[in-house]
């Protein structure tokens, strides 16, 4: 009995191999984060380095094996590390020094202390720096199932070893064990009530965590609906520019202006966004844009047909896609116009202009709650707009601005968009392609003359010579693709292509010149001239410009819409739409857009004809 005895505990001696299989556990160990000293034990320069447990170092007191008193002891009583490789390391037999050099200390540890990494007597001093020579545990799992729970440095909150050290997918994530209805009320606590659109390089208390939307595919899916669904996004949007995530779009300024809108408020996020808060700046007086100077057109009819345009793009941007069976739009749209005084508008006049920008969001219809708050009071730029302040402030309560305000909310509410057929589905593509045209080349103008202008300081080419006044022909395009006008944008395309012949002919004849002067050089040298290039001298074809006129930044060679006469004389009929003013005149019906322009021509005829 006794020889069976001293056989047993023979076997579970540290010094003896692991046996071919652990035994089952019904519970693993909890990982601990920081050194434990009751939770594995050390060696001294008699035990092996590939294993723990034995004898403990010189500050630890060893107690006699008392053994078993059954023969049925079984050899897996000890604890699992004893057992199994997957939890041993040089840092816990070996010293954790430093030499004078810098290289580690090659001595076995001699002093093991509770919450310190092992040493040997020469580095004792080492428990006096604090939590530089403190030890933690190796939290993740090892490979046989088990808490590693190899002894590193003491680096809180987390702790690995060099094997985990890289990352692990055994690590213990508890957040994951949670219900998904807890893990988003976690969530929620990591992110604002609101997103702000522009980026915020400071810190704010209220900035948002988004890290953990890269943990994982499963973490980013259930933030990233959470974000998507609950939060709400406030978006800028001014006649020239569109502010959304901290993103950017300009169309006028070099570096934003040659990215696609798409690409720049990213898409397909913004697809997924349920709740949005958008506020509208405008009615800013700007510099005179070429062409507008002495014309029928205004800078107040270019900028709100503008920053109508730049709306549309938005709302295309949020749309759904087309193929979408089952799209899911907006629940909450809340608007904020923010005109300024600067306009000199009565109420009537502002109205008409909010109202104007806001006819593309009727495309998102319908949407299940719409809010539309009243214009905040506007800042005094000028002695002159003191008198007008009050009347933008004061807009909610003019009864016109109320009424509006009611009808747009309730056909964004209740109403949908009415069905195309098939003709003017067609018409409505071909009118979107042909303004689409015009606007890519302005921005390829707008292009080239930015590259000339940041990289040669050269002043800009095209806008400044032959293509001088674009500006205007971009609000004509507008106003011709609001009014549905597709015979004016095929105008528009004729006008910029006699543009480009006569420019091209011009040039041409230029080259010819210099290459004639550049041939006279070789005395009908032919061969020596060519160099392998013949066609930078052929210029038979170039025939004498015809004399044209200077290129105006007016473009008169387009026609254009006149402005609204004055609703006067007989004969006239004149009938006020929600949106539109339709005026019969001599049997000729003719429509107008309902802009402050507009509205000032039908407050006079009012005054007139009571």
């Amino acid at each position: 009995m006794v020889a069976t005895r001293s056989k047993v505990r023979r076997a579970s001696t540290p010094l003896s191999s692991p046996p071919p299989s652990p035994p089952p556990s019904p519970a693993p160990p909890t990982p601990s984060y920081a050194f434990n000293s009751s939770s594995s034990s050390y060696y001294t320069d008699d035990q092996s380095d590939s294993c723990y447990g034995g004898d403990h170092g010189v500050n630890d007191e060893s107690e006699p094996d008392t053994g078993s008193n059954s023969d049925d002891e079984s050899e897996y009583d000890g604890n699992h590390e004893e057992h199994c490789d997957h939890h041993s390391t040089s840092l816990a037999t070996h010293c954790n020094g430093r030499t004078y050099a810098g290289k580690r200390c090659s001595r076995k540890a001699h002093v093991f202390e509770d919450g310190m990494l092992p040493v040997c007597r020469s580095h004792q001093w080492y428990r006096g720096l604090g939590d530089y020579g403190k030890a933690g545990r190796c939290q993740a799992r090892a490979e046989c199932s088990y808490v590693c729970n190899r002894i590193v440095p003491y680096a809180p909150p987390f702790h690995f070893c060099d094997e985990h050290q890289k990352g692990t997918e055994a690590l213990p994530c508890y957040i994951t064990r949670l219900p998904t209805e807890l893990r988003l009320m976690i969530f929620r606590y990591l992110f604002p009530s609101v997103i702000k659109p522009e980026r915020v390089h400071r810190i704010d208390p209220e900035s948002a965590y988004t890290a953990v939307l890269f943990v994982n595919r499963q973490f980013h899916e259930e933030a990233a609906l959470l974000v998507y669904s609950e939060l709400k996004f406030q978006v800028r949007i001014w006649p020239t520019f569109i502010e959304l995530f901290g993103r950017r779009w300009d169309r006028e300024d070099i570096c934003h202006i040659f990215k696609e809108l798409t690409k720049a408020l990213c898409q397909p996020a913004a697809r997924r966004i349920r709740h949005l808060d958008v506020k509208i700046n405008f009615a800013f007086m700007q510099s005179n844009i070429r062409g507008f100077t002495g014309i029928d057109r205004s800078y107040e009819e270019y900028e709100l047909y503008q920053l109508r345009d730049t709306i549309r793009k938005f709302v295309e941007v949020i749309s759904p896609p087309p193929s979408d069976a089952n799209p899911s739009g907006l629940k909450r749209l809340s608007i904020t116009p923010a005109p300024s005084c600067r306009q000199l508008w009565q109420s009537d006049e502002a109205t008409a202009a909010i109202f104007f920008v806001l006819q593309p969001f009727s495309t998102l219809r319908p949407i299940g709650r719409v809010v539309l708050h009243s214009p905040p009071r506007p800042t005094l730029y000028t002695y002159r707009e003191r008198n007008f302040i009050s009347v933008i402030a004061d807009l909610h309560k003019d009864n016109h601005y109320c009424m509006g305000r009611k009808q747009w909310i309730a056909l964004m509410t209740f109403g949908t968009e009415p069905a195309k057929s098939c003709q003017e589905i067609s018409e409505a593509a071909a009118l979107g392609a042909a303004y689409r045209k015009i606007e890519d080349f302005a921005r390829l103008i707008y292009k080239q003359d930015a590259i000339d202008r940041t990289e040669t300081d050269v002043k800009q080419a095209w806008t400044s010579s032959i293509f001088q006044g674009i500006e205007r022909v971009l609000h004509i395009a507008r106003v011709a693709y609001e009014d549905g006008d597709l015979e004016c944008l095929k105008k528009i395309h004729e006008a910029i292509l006699k543009r480009w012949i006569a420019a091209h002919q011009q040039q041409m004849q230029l080259f010819a010149a210099v290459a004639a002067s550049v041939s006279d050089m070789f005395d009908g040298d032919v061969a020596s001239r060519d160099e392998g290039y013949p066609e930078a001298f052929d210029f038979k074809d170039i025939h004498p410009a015809k004399q044209t006129h200077e290129a105006k930044d007016e473009w008169p060679e387009i026609p254009t819409k006149p402005p609204m006469p004055k609703l006067k004389g007989p004969g006239l009929t004149v009938e006020e739409k929600r949106q539109k003013v339709v005026v019969v005149k001599d049997g000729e019906k003719t429509e107008w857009a309902k802009t402050p322009a507009v509205v000032r021509q039908l407050r006079a005829y009012k005054q007139t004809n009571p």
